[in-house]
């Protein structure tokens, strides 16, 4: 009966594995894109554009063009590049024109002394950025909160223009460092009244523009409690990190569809002659088990 069992097991992974490999060749990892814009991709994954079709395809890493003719059609992204830009532009009558990049995302990191800002105090905050692997020209954003005001920016590597709450940070040299670096630091004061309510720093609406593109980060919200008496320091960091498109799983529909289903009926047919082999196999040695002991029976 062991023999039995072990045989038992073997099947039974033998089926697990046909399965999933059917089930991963009918639905593949795709990001739609249904309009205009620029849309942070990682390796190795498709594209589906929406209401659209790329009439125009060009893959800035390697030069090579290509050409859509429907909207049904996945575009792979390459494999030697941990993230791609995706640029979708002119678009007229469901055609548009449609490049990527190789891109690594930038960040606006702010790293702030103390999480409590009472009424008329000051709180000093450090701002960071990861430039992409095209450089860095500015940075700009919109600070909300009127009641929380930049008193003053000290950098040693930006400027700081200001107008109307809109901020523009501007190197003042060629950087070519790719990790973090500080842009400066910034004094925020706190002038509203004493009321006990917590106020909270928004940047939003962020751009960190390259020798390619002002690429929009996730807003970065930071609170601060107002308390009556003496609050407490405390550093907090808060980065803006980039939002990749929403992710879905959908029919594997595109240019490589005929060998998708060459495969998916090869799986199918392999599958229902291991279960009919398997079947008859498991019933002969039913029967062999059954009668040997029968045979036992009668000649006790």
């Amino acid at each position: 009966m062991k023999k039995l069992e072990v045989l038992g097991m073997f099947v039974i992974i033998a089926l697990v594995y046909l399965i999933s490999s059917i089930n991963s060749s009918f639905s593949v990892s795709t990001y739609n894109i249904s309009g205009e814009g620029e849309f942070l991709v990682p390796k190795d994954t498709y594209v589906r554009t929406n209401n659209f079709y790329c009439k125009s395809f060009i893959d800035r890493t390697t030069n090579e063009s290509r050409v859509y003719r429907s909207t049904t059609e996945l575009i792979k992204m390459p494999e030697y590049a941990s993230s791609y830009l995706f640029v979708v532009k002119n678009i007229n009558k469901q055609t548009g024109n449609c490049e990527i990049y190789e891109y690594s995302a930038p960040e606006l990191t702010m790293t702030c002394t103390s999480t409590h800002l009472n009424s008329n105090d000051n709180v000093k905050c450090d701002l960071y950025v990861k430039q992409s692997n095209y450089g860095l020209d500015a940075i700009s954003l919109i600070k909300k909160n009127n009641d929380l005001k930049i008193r003053d920016f000290d950098s040693i590597n930006f400027n700081m223009n200001e107008v109307n709450n809109e901020y523009t940070f501007i190197p003042k040299t060629i950087i070519n460092n790719t990790s973090k670096i500080l842009v400066g630091t910034i004094n925020i004061a706190n002038t509203s009244i004493s009321d006990g309510k917590d106020n909270i720093l928004t940047f939003e609406n962020i751009l960190i523009k390259d020798s390619l593109t002002s690429f929009k980060v996730s807003d970065i919200n930071q609170l601060f409690k107002e308390s009556i008496g003496n609050g407490y320091d405390e550093s907090m960091e808060t980065t803006s990190v980039v939002e990749l498109s929403p992710k879905t799983d959908i029919e594997y529909k595109s240019e490589y569809k005929n060998k998708s289903s060459k495969e998916q009926v090869r799986s199918i047919i392999i599958l229902f002659f291991v279960i009919v082999i398997t079947s008859i196999n498991m019933g002969f040695i039913v029967i062999f088990f059954y009668k040997r002991r029968e045979l036992r029976r009668q000649h006790e």
